[in-house]
């Protein structure tokens, strides 16, 4: 389980999630911890299902990718496509229930980025595979990630550094 795509994003989506949320609170806003705990987990283990659809569909791709076999479970024959399905329904439902519980704003927020990835990845759609639709989806997908925690406990964007998280989340998805 902790060999692969979806464990080893997990600390990235975190400190994305907890960037929005410093970002509040120097702002002057009040948090609950309890709730970011929630919130986070609710993020990166919806986003953990994500990469392991992504891994099921990539899987003859990346069985033929030197660097993607190495942690890539799926493709490397660490982790069954049946183990891979399970896993990936329960990260998905639990994901987005604790995604529900921690407020509509949050829930929005992770129903968008839960679409666009399944727009980034489904095969039918296939997103990743148009060069400027694929920039432009990876850098929303940033700049809801890095601002999930600021709208976790707010729907205002009053003190909202919308030009530094849209530079941020850009120079993120050049980099991609």
């Amino acid at each position: 389980l902790i060999y692969n795509s979806a464990t080893l994003n997990l600390p990235k989506n975190t400190l994305q999630f907890l960037f929005g949320v410093i970002l509040f609170a120097m702002a002057g806003g009040e948090y609950n911890i309890l709730t970011c705990i929630i919130a986070a987990s609710g993020l990166g283990i919806g986003l953990g299902a994500i990469y392991l659809f992504n891994d099921l569909t990539d899987v003859k791709e990346d069985k033929h990718n030197s660097m993607k076999i190495r942690w890539k479970a799926v493709a490397n024959g660490t982790m069954s496509r049946k183990e891979s399905i399970i896993l990936l329904k329960l990260f998905a439902i639990l994901g987005t229930t604790l995604a529900f519980l921690s407020g509509l704003n949050f829930f929005i927020i992770y129903i968008l980025v839960i679409g666009l990835n399944l727009c980034y990845s489904h095969p039918s759609i296939r997103w990743k595979n148009r060069k400027t639709l694929s920039v432009m989806t990876i850098s929303l997908l940033q700049v809801l990630k890095f601002s999930s925690g600021w709208f976790l406990f707010t729907n205002t964007l009053v003190g909202f550094p919308i030009m530094f998280v849209m530079a941020i989340a850009i120079g993120y998805a050049l980099m991609f």
